[in-house]
């Protein structure tokens, strides 16, 4: 029950993560219309690339705490392995 809390929790902070990244990769898009169409400078298009990537960093970094997270809970609660 407690696993699943924690997973629960770690998912709803993922799916937050993951609609940002998603609307980063519209404006990164967008950007990048805009520049073929001669309507907006590279820069533009530069900085969108580099928020879309750090939100996908983001992404990954919550993803890999959220796995640490839940075997470090694993461990606490006795693991369910044996130790050879």
């Amino acid at each position: 029950e407690i696993a699943q809390c924690l997973v629960g929790s770690e998912m709803c902070i993922e799916t937050g993560i993951n609609d940002v990244v998603e609307q980063s990769q519209e404006a990164e898009n967008l950007s990048l219309d805009l520049y073929k169409g001669g309507l907006t400078s590279f820069t533009n298009v530069v900085d969108a690339q580099l928020n879309l990537l750090t939100y996908q960093n983001s992404l990954v970094v919550a993803q890999g705490e959220a796995l640490t997270a839940l075997v470090d809970l694993y461990k606490a609660l006795g693991g369910g392995w044996q130790i050879q």
